[in-house]
């Protein structure tokens, strides 16, 4: 009679997950951030009363609201729901979790911020406004003048 396989606890399957990382040679800090991420996750799963290999689609909609509420930010957000998505994959190739419609949730977007590029205006009144007092502050106020008559931006 064939042996049933055993389903590794949470922090069993999360700590495979971070060794197998590990084995793939990423770098420690990308280590350390998958497996803070997957605290907040536990966290989450937690105070929800659910089991890892329970999740389903709005369970994920759940967690980026719980993230959210938590102070996250949009970017940190993605970034944990990826890792969780990634932990799924993780477990669907070892086995321990049936292939499911979870591992294709959609993740936030990811929010690009611009830079402020200054125009000439915005150069002329910062000009306007320096009181150099040092050597470093009249550098400072030549190159704001320099920038703001010649339309230069950086």
């Amino acid at each position: 009679m064939a042996e049933k396989k055993s389903i590794p606890s949470f922090a069993k399957l999360s700590k495979g997950f971070l060794g197998f990382l590990q084995g793939i040679g990423k770098a420690s800090a990308t280590v350390n951030s998958y497996g803070a991420d997957l605290a907040m996750l536990e966290k989450f799963l937690a105070a929800r009363k659910k089991d890892f290999y329970a999740l389903n689609a709005k369970d994920f909609a759940a967690y980026e609201v719980w993230l959210e509420k938590q102070g996250m930010k949009t970017n940190t957000r993605r970034r944990k729901i990826l890792t969780a998505k990634s932990l799924v994959r993780y477990a669907v190739s070892r086995k321990k979790l049936a292939a499911s419609s979870i591992q294709f949730v959609k993740s936030p977007d990811r929010l690009e911020r611009l830079p402020w590029i200054p125009t000439v205006k915005n150069w002329v009144a910062i000009a306007a406004h320096l009181k150099p007092k040092t050597n470093l502050d009249l550098r400072n106020a030549v190159l704001a003048h320099l920038l703001a008559e010649t339309g230069i931006t950086v």
